[in-house]
């Protein structure tokens, strides 16, 4: 649900706040460096672009979760490291996937709301 609404419904608030930044070098705080995931058009994606590809693949359902078969007998924190989305986005001209942990797509959202916030914030000192 977290995802659903940072990425999707709150684009128009955060795809300018993004770092246009190489995405395999990004600070750590972003997430997206620990991630693996190519781009069949480019080579070197920004963190813009990647999360806005993402976002693309979650807005036409295009996810699959791999889920460990010992679940049950793992701590949350281990389960939501190794529980991996695989989110993909295809358009004309080139296809995208990203495997991602859902304890990184937790904090990737967190960030995204974190810059919002601060956003808002710098607005309202205006």
């Amino acid at each position: 649900m977290s995802s659903y609404l940072s990425l999707i419904l709150g684009k128009e608030k955060w795809y300018p706040l993004l770092p246009n930044r190489n995405a395999r070098s990004s600070p750590e705080e972003w997430v997206i460096c620990n991630c693996t995931f190519n781009d069949s058009c480019n080579r070197n994606p920004t963190l813009k672009h990647v999360i806005k590809r993402m976002r693309n693949g979650f807005s036409h359902g295009n996810i699959e979760c791999d889920v460990p078969q010992k679940i049950k007998s793992m701590f949350r924190h281990e389960a939501l490291k190794q529980t991996i989305f695989t989110i993909k986005d295809k358009s004309p001209e080139s296809s995208f996937w990203i495997k991602i942990s859902a304890h990184d797509l937790w904090n990737l959202n967190c960030k995204i709301f974190d810059e919002i916030n601060n956003d808002e914030l710098r607005k309202l000192k205006k």
